[in-house]
């Protein structure tokens, strides 16, 4: 019942992080079934043995008052050093040799419960590899702005002349639908300028790597999907205006570790589309004392989709994890603590 009611906890975390209209948590009640019949299975063990072991004594001696322990030279007896070792270590020692099983019993139990700790503190410490790497590595900007429509590459200039705006790199998405074979996958392919320094490709490495100038650079998941390697060739379906179908080759993979990205450099990018270069996202380094006059000028232009602060999305993550975190931490205690 408690893990079911935590299980609806996460959900409802998720939901609230990712803005899911609607969740619906489902126990899966073959795993409920395991976990009694394997708990109750090890309690009626334990029950039957201490039943059998009383049904096997005689009335007569089942009514005898419990024999005195027999007491008998411990392991610091015969080497000698009683009088050197402190009173409570002695007796800790004549317990566990006195009774060894219920000592190695006690010590597998203690191993267990920091086993589980520690293996449960792994997910927090990959989560917070994640956040650095993701919200200090590969993304570096402070504000990410998306367009209505394609601009030209001199909106740059534009958003360079906002207060406090001191670098603007531009990018384009396209919508595709990647094809090897019977193996398709819908995604889109972010063009992103040759030195890129807002907006990287990184793997867990953390070894920056630069948009291929003649193809594509998959991230590991959709290469696996697709089945493809650096080498192969991709056919590519884009997914608005003319509807082309590209063929281009994979110039590589890299090991990322959210999302299904498709990378290709800014100008490669549009050479392959037969277009002049445009823009559909830009990514700004602004002063943190400009950001709220640069708020108020980006409601006044008309060209803008969206604008997205790295700073705004960072704590929103943060306090979505925080909050899952005491629900995890405060799980994983009780189960140790077991």
């Amino acid at each position: 019942v408690l893990g079911i009611w935590l299980a609806g906890g996460f959900a409802r975390v998720y939901a609230r992080f990712y803005q899911f209209p609607d969740v619906a948590y489902h126990p899966d009640f073959g795993v409920l079934l395991m976990a009694v019949a394997a708990s109750g299975g090890a309690a009626v063990i334990g029950a039957l043995g201490a039943v059998r072991r009383a049904l096997a004594l005689p009335p007569a001696e089942a009514m005898k008052p419990e024999s005195p322990a027999s007491f008998r030279p411990g392991l610091l007896d015969r080497v000698g050093l009683p009088g050197r070792v402190p009173l409570v270590a002695r007796t800790i020692a004549r317990n566990i040799q006195r009774r060894p099983a219920r000592a190695l019993l006690a010590v597998v139990g203690l191993a267990l419960a920091v086993a589980l700790t520690l293996s449960g503190r792994f997910m927090f410490d990959a989560i917070e590899f994640m956040r650095r790497l993701e919200f200090y590595d590969i993304w570096r900007q402070d504000l990410a702005v998306g367009f209505e429509e394609q601009l030209t590459p001199s909106v740059r200039w534009e958003l360079g002349r906002l207060p406090g705006v001191y670098r603007v790199e531009l990018g384009r998405d396209v919508p595709v639908r990647l094809r090897n074979g019977t193996a398709t996958e819908r995604t889109a392919i972010q063009g992103l300028e040759e030195g890129a320094w807002l907006r990287r490709i990184m793997g867990p490495d953390r070894q920056g790597m630069a948009p291929p100038p003649g193809g594509l650079l998959l991230s590991a998941i959709v290469a696996r999907r697709l089945h493809v390697g650096p080498g192969d060739t991709l056919s590519v379906e884009v997914l608005l205006g003319r509807r082309q179908v590209l063929h281009l080759p994979v110039a590589g993979v890299v090991e990322e570790l959210l999302g299904l990205s498709v990378y290709m450099q800014f100008d490669a990018l549009h050479r392959a589309l037969r277009e002049a270069p445009t823009a559909t996202v830009a990514f700004m380094a602004v002063d943190p004392q400009a950001r709220p006059a640069v708020n108020e000028r980006l409601k006044r232009i008309p060209a803008l989709r969206n604008a997205i602060w790295l700073e705004v999305v960072r704590k929103g993550f943060e306090q979505t994890i925080a909050e899952s975190f005491r629900i995890s931490i405060t799980s994983i205690l009780l189960f140790a603590i077991i």
